[in-house]
């Protein structure tokens, strides 16, 4: 079997138009193909042509053909490649559908990012690794302020886009190597690889300006990673902590563990660039 892809030149009238229109695979029986794809491959004299599907969409399209023998194609033969291209599509679609349920248990449903489970695996791995080459990470969480308010007020439609909105924001953001989760409810977290305590800061007032930007406000907590010979599973109690903090002080500010003083989060003024 050979197969030619799918966006080949095609006309209702010639052997792969037919095919497109057909449930299974037609025979042809004629010296030279009226589809040019199909006359470029040469085949002999009688030959199939069948169109690859998965979930009524065309992946490509099978030719069969007995190029050395040149012998007819008997019935059971055509029922056989019909066989083949089912058995194809389905493997197909079973390996579709495991690829999504493996997605969605890694995943959160609402933002696309990463959920707890998943984001505390990719934490013990970074500890490994930040250990075997004693590079510094640290933890930052994020709470979405008020988000009760826009739920009340505006429905929890409105407030599931806000939610969006900020995943969007925080994955834009950070760099590709940082790993960013929606814990739960109005609750991010952002694991920042490879990193000093000055660019945690500047990622979090980033963060934070953007946040005020988009009209919304942000809580932060965070702690770094390793310092005071603490061990990486305090990291999460270290923010956690910090978080409140920030939340007791009023909101709308950052709150990193070791640091004297809290950052405000200002909006950026019209004319000064977000970048």
């Amino acid at each position: 079997m050979r197969t030619i892809a799918v966006d080949v030149t095609t006309d209702p009238g010639d052997e792969i138009g037919q095919a497109l229109a057909a449930s299974g695979p037609l025979l042809f029986s004629r010296e030279r193909p009226m589809n040019p794809a199909l006359a470029a491959l040469e085949p002999p004299g009688e030959f199939l042509v069948a169109a690859f599907r998965l979930r009524d969409k065309v992946l490509g399209i099978v030719v069969a053909d007995d190029p050395y023998g040149r012998a007819p194609i008997d019935p059971q033969a055509r029922e056989f490649i019909g066989f083949l291209l089912d058995t194809a599509a389905l493997a197909s679609e079973n390996l579709r559908l495991r690829e999504s349920v493996e997605t969605l248990a890694r995943h959160d449903e609402l933002t696309g990012l990463f959920n707890r489970r998943e984001f505390e695996t990719r934490m013990a791995d970074e500890q490994s690794r930040a250990q075997r080459l004693g590079s510094q990470c640290a933890l930052l969480l994020f709470d979405v302020d008020h988000l009760q308010r826009v739920n009340l007020a505006r429905g929890h439609k409105a407030g599931d886009e806000l939610l969006q909105q900020v995943g969007v924001m925080l994955r834009s953001t950070l760099r590709s190597h940082d790993i960013v989760a929606r814990l739960t409810g109005d609750a991010f977290a952002v694991l920042v690889t490879d990193t000093t305590h000055e660019q945690v800061l500047a990622i979090a007032r980033r963060v934070g300006t953007l946040g005020l930007g988009m009209g919304v406000s942000l809580s932060a907590g965070g702690s770094l990673w390793p310092r005071d010979n603490h061990e990486m599973s305090v990291l999460f109690s270290e923010a956690e902590a910090a978080l409140i903090d920030a939340k007791r002080g009023g909101r709308g500010r950052a709150v990193i563990e070791g640091d004297e003083a809290p950052m405000l989060f200002e909006p950026p003024d019209d004319g000064e660039p977000l970048d």
